[in-house]
């Protein structure tokens, strides 16, 4: 853990720190090691809890961070944030849908069961017709299971279609957005340290404005083997 980094999340603010090498909020030890010269600390705050943190470093002398940057960060942590709640809501929706699906597939059934039991009634009224009085009250009965069945079927295919109806708006809600947008899994090493990620989704709009294609599954080292090489900071 980085002292920096825990401040940050106790407060949920920014936490700038523009001499790495003396303040004391940050391990001076390792910013020399990997020459950090001013370091920028964003808390990604989800429903009032901080879920994590964005880091900003600088490695160049005398080149501070300025409340423009922290306004910029704010700005990207928090539709961050935003978009890892509205991922939550969307695999939470899918959950309780595939839930009312088995509910619902144990309610057909049932029903299946009922109407098999009412042919069975129906044979045995024929065959026993010195019992019809009694045949017909326990049809009767029958019949008043089978409507408030029906009654209960309709209210679970009316709940399901409005799940479906739901989930198709949040699929056609992340589909079409004209941000890009990428669903990642971030992998640490033993020492706890980023060292890559993993597409988990991206949308039509990622592909189209970063040219990046079948992504999905992939690490960004594979999709992108440069990315090293290129932005270090990163």
């Amino acid at each position: 853990q980085e002292p920096h980094a825990v401040l940050a999340i106790q407060t949920k603010e920014p936490v700038v720190i523009n001499d790495a090498f003396t303040d004391q909020r940050v391990n001076c030890e390792h910013m020399k090691k990997w020459g950090v010269r001013s370091v920028l600390v964003v808390p990604l705050v989800m429903e009032n809890d901080a879920i994590g943190v964005l880091f900003f470093n600088r490695h160049k002398p005398d080149v501070p961070f300025e409340e423009s940057h922290t306004g910029f960060a704010n700005q990207l942590a928090s539709s961050l944030s935003l978009a890892l709640r509205n991922a939550r809501l969307f695999e939470e929706l899918q959950t309780e849908l595939a839930e009312r699906k088995r509910a619902e597939q144990a309610q057909r059934e049932a029903h299946g069961q009922l109407q098999q039991q009412s042919e069975e009634l129906h044979v045995a009224n024929k065959e026993l017709q010195s019992q019809a009085e009694k045949l017909r009250a326990a049809n009767e009965e029958l019949q008043s299971q089978q409507e408030e069945l029906q009654a209960q079927t309709e209210e679970l295919r009316e709940g399901a279609q409005a799940l479906r109806e739901s989930e198709q708006r949040y699929r056609s809600l992340f589909e079409n957005m004209l941000d890009g947008y990428a669903y990642c899994r971030m992998l640490f090493d033993r020492q706890g340290r980023p060292t890559d990620f993993v597409y988990l989704d991206v949308n039509a709009a990622f592909t189209k404005l970063t040219g990046l294609e079948n992504v999905v599954g992939r690490k960004v080292t594979e999709v992108i083997p440069t990315i090293r090489a290129s932005h270090p900071e990163l």
